[in-house]
Formats: C-alpha cells, sequence, structure tokens
C-alpha cells in the first residue's frame, strides 16, 4: 500500500454571488468567458458550452443566459 505524500486539489473558481459567468467579455467583440462553475464545471460543461456557441453563432446572447452576465457584476 502506498501513500498519498503529496496531494494536490485544484482550484474551484467561484464569483461573489457563486453563479459562474457566460458571457462576452465587455469591451471586446469577439472574446467570450465561462468560468465561475465551481465544483460543477463538469457537470454544466455542456449545457454551457451549447449555449455560449449559439451565442458566439448568433451574435445575440440567449435569454437563458441573462442571470449569467458580466453586467450584475458591477456595482
Amino acid at each position: 500500500m502506498s501513500l498519498i505524500r503529496d496531494p494536490w486539489v485544484g482550484g474551484r473558481p467561484f464569483l461573489p454571488d457563486g453563479l459562474p459567468v457566460i458571457d462576452r467579455l465587455p469591451g471586446r467583440e469577439n472574446v467570450f468567458a465561462a468560468t465561475g462553475h465551481g465544483m460543477l464545471g463538469v457537470t454544466l460543461g455542456p449545457a454551457t458550452g451549447h449555449r455560449l456557441a449559439e451565442y458566439i453563432r448568433t451574435g445575440r446572447r440567449p435569454e437563458v443566459l441573462a442571470p449569467f452576465g458580466f453586467d450584475r457584476l458591477r456595482g
């Protein structure tokens, strides 16, 4: 039996309100972000990717992504 000598744990990116950001980067026409999923990144990745791809293809943010915009983080 071998013991784990140097455990490693990856970071879990969270934003102050606990929701991810899935949006176009403010001030940039061709840069998008999908981050802050915390411990649900693998679970939510396919749905996030599907909706983000729709946003990138059409140029219109799907209504379902409205709660996840950068604008909510501005104080």
